[in-house]
């Protein structure tokens, strides 16, 4: 099962993301300036983000999107992890 989360505009304030079991799909706008935490212990993290800058490998993506701002924090112990802009 996946959750997808889509944000109309950037957020303002931190957020919190976990799934046990199963994916998480992050809808943001082109223009969100956001500070990026995501972890996935098995399964991967797939970013469809120009203007992210930062560390990413298979399993996690730390840093920021666009200018940085509020952080979204996003674990997932077995699934995947995908932030895409729209």
């Amino acid at each position: 099962m996946t959750q997808k989360v889509s944000f109309a505009r950037g957020p303002r304030a931190d957020c919190s993301l976990a799934s046990n079991d199963g994916d998480i799909l992050v809808v943001l706008p082109k223009t969100s300036d956001v500070t990026l935490d995501l972890r996935a212990s098995e399964g991967e993290v797939h970013l469809d983000a120009p203007g992210f800058e930062g560390t990413q490998s298979e399993h996690a993506a730390v840093g920021k999107l666009n200018r940085g701002g509020p952080a979204i924090k996003a674990r997932s112990q077995d699934g995947d992890l995908s932030i895409t802009l729209q």
